[in-house]
């Protein structure tokens, strides 16, 4: 009697490969927030909006943290406004770097889109933002 090959019989069922549940939508959104848009997100822009946070909050507490100290208040609105002003630009070049990660045509058209849009959003604000600057410096 010959041997029996292995590869002339079906496997078994509990040795089939089954496939993967679907993921479900949550999951599928935190995998592209931590795989995709977290490693695009810029170094300055975490340094703008630690900074512009570190500000806010001390201009909320003002009267707690800061009694005795006039020029306090000035100081941590410039810190926030110079901490603002290259946040819209980041976050254009952060879509853009999630652009360039995707490899769907229609979800790269979309970040492309977000992209363009936040650099016209950026230009439209820089004007302001400038007045704003040089107001708060003044007053300094």
């Amino acid at each position: 009697m010959l041997p029996a090959e292995p590869h002339l019989h079906p496997a078994p069922l509990a040795e089939a490969a089954v496939a993967p549940p679907p993921a479900s939508w949550l999951e599928q959104l935190l995998g592209f927030l931590c795989y995709t848009v977290l490693p695009a997100v810029p170094r300055g822009l975490w340094l703008a909006g630690s900074g512009a946070l570190f500000s806010c909050i001390n201009l909320l507490l003002l009267e707690e943290v800061w009694p005795n100290t006039p020029k306090a208040e000035p100081v941590f609105s410039t810190a926030f406004v110079l901490c603002a002003v290259p946040v819209p630009w980041l976050l254009g070049f952060t879509t853009y770097r999630v652009a360039a990660a995707l490899q769907n045509w229609k979800w790269r058209m979309l970040w492309q889109l977000v992209y363009a849009c936040c650099f016209v959003g950026a230009c439209l604000l820089l004007i302001p933002e400038c007045i704003g600057v040089f107001i708060l410096l003044s007053s300094l």
